[in-house]
């Protein structure tokens, strides 16, 4: 059993989540996912479990359990062998079986194994990596987002995985399908807390019992703020006045104050990611011919005003279309003209430089600084202004690109795999953004549950 007690979690700046509990045996074969904002601490529980992070207190211990890790970033050797690769997995030469039972199992060819892992798609890399934690035969399965990057027949086969497997997990995941079909329970971690809260039941149930918490927090701390507020012009009009002079209700009113304005600052609430944006332009009611391109023998064309979808299997050229079309407009000088601005959220969203954020959006002279300072808040991002670039989560790193992306004022907007490290909460924001816009959209997704928020106009399929 894997049992953790009052553990807290921290940085060197600050507390991730306190006092967490959980129990958990490969027995019950719980699908347990663990929500939280990009940067919230999710990986680095994972981790301490694992003993890989040691700025912790409270307790861990394993007990008969066989922990399995499947990391975000991929560590297999690209250039090794498949087969030479998994025999060297094996302790022993009669159990090359576990090999055979799992290829057979994950539909793979016995021929897969003289090739590389460099040979690999990513849904192919994703069994190999899963067939790697198998031959260990674990228990209980740590997952740190391991749909990033993969197709929808990858993560349909993910999702049929996770179901399947005879033990427990723990699986960190913004991918909607996973949670509505996989999960039983969810821990997420609550940034203004900094407490794990239990939701029974899968993403549904998560969402509506979370959505009226807050409401019911909002309510509450409305009608507070009403009782304070009526308590405290009572004070300044009667505090001093004759009639009340000797008498003991100033003091109780002022002990109410206090103990409502104690009950105010004990209501935390969510703060969740929202992208709101004041926009002055007038936009063209009417949607225009934008862009014409022909791509293997497929003539495509892109409009103005609308939300177009490039759809395909991974390994099709769907990437290499969108930067085709990026590289195109932005050097078209005729659309420059007509104040066509565009800009591109790529895939990988990394930073390696050092530079800390707050000087890397002073010195980026193309964004509008009011609406950067909206923008900083909105995402979230005002606690990473003194973090190094470098040292910003997959999530928050996607996170700052799509702040410079708005606040670029830009209105043809392609988005290469948005939701890849993106938190749950900043996909329903990016959504809402999307169709509330007058913008051109040119995406490319293989997440289908996000791809259904928005009013697609049209459907390239390659």
């Amino acid at each position: 059993m894997l049992i953790i007690n009052n553990l807290s979690v921290s940085n060197d700046k600050n507390t991730f989540f306190k006092e967490f509990n959980l129990s958990l045996d490969s027995k019950s074969n719980k699908k347990i996912a663990l929500l939280g904002k990009n940067g919230s601490g999710k990986s680095c529980l994972l981790k301490t479990i694992l003993g890989e992070y040691k700025n912790y207190t409270g307790s861990i211990s394993i007990k008969n359990e066989e922990i399995g890790y499947f990391n975000q970033i991929s560590d297999l050797p690209k250039d090794k062998l498949i087969g030479e690769f998994l025999e060297n997995l094996l302790e022993y030469d009669y159990e090359f079986y576990k090999i055979e039972n799992h290829l057979e199992e994950f539909n793979l060819e016995w021929e897969i194994l003289t090739k590389t892992f460099a040979d690999l798609s990513e849904g192919q890399i994703i069994k190999f990596r899963l067939i790697e934690l198998l031959i260990k035969e674990p228990s209980i399965l740590l997952l740190d987002e391991p749909s990033n990057h993969l197709d929808q027949e990858s993560i349909d086969f993910l999702e049929g995985f996770i179901n399947n497997f005879q033990g427990s997990v723990l699986l960190i995941t913004h991918n909607k399908q996973l949670l509505l079909n996989c999960v039983t329970d969810i821990y997420e971690i609550n940034n203004q807390t900094r407490s794990i809260e239990y939701y029974p039941g899968n993403f549904d149930n998560w969402w509506n019992t979370r959505t009226n918490k807050i409401a019911n927090q909002i309510k509450s701390k409305s009608k507070l703020q009403k009782q304070a507020k009526q308590i405290k012009n009572w004070l300044k009009a009667n505090e001093f006045h004759p009639k009340y002079r000797f008498s003991s209700f100033v003091i109780t009113q002022k002990r109410m104050l206090e103990k409502i304005e104690n009950e105010i600052s004990e209501i935390k609430i969510s703060k969740d990611t929202k992208i709101k944006v004041r926009n002055n332009i007038k936009n063209e009611s009417k949607s225009k011919l934008l862009y014409t391109t022909e791509f293997k023998e497929q003539k495509l064309s892109i409009r103005s005003k609308q939300k177009t979808q490039i759809a395909g299997p991974n390994g099709i050229g769907k990437s290499y279309l969108l930067n085709q079309i990026f590289n195109d407009l932005s050097n078209n000088i005729d659309l420059r003209r007509e104040g066509v601005k565009v800009a591109l959220l790529a895939q990988n969203s990394h930073f390696e430089s050092d530079t800390k954020l707050q000087k890397y959006l002073n010195n980026n002279h193309n964004l509008d600084q009011q609406l950067l300072f909206t923008l900083i808040d909105q995402l979230d991002l005002k606690h990473l202004l003194q973090t190094p670039l470098s040292r910003l989560s997959g999530g928050e790193a996607k996170r700052l690109r799509l702040l410079e992306l708005i606040a670029e004022k830009s209105n043809v907007i392609l988005l290469d795999e948005p939701t890849n490290h993106l938190d749950i909460y900043s996909q329903i924001a990016l959504s809402n953004y999307i169709n509330q816009e007058n913008k051109t959209i040119i995406l490319v997704s293989h997440d289908k549950h996000f791809v259904s928020r928005l009013a697609i106009d049209s459907t390239i399929d390659l």
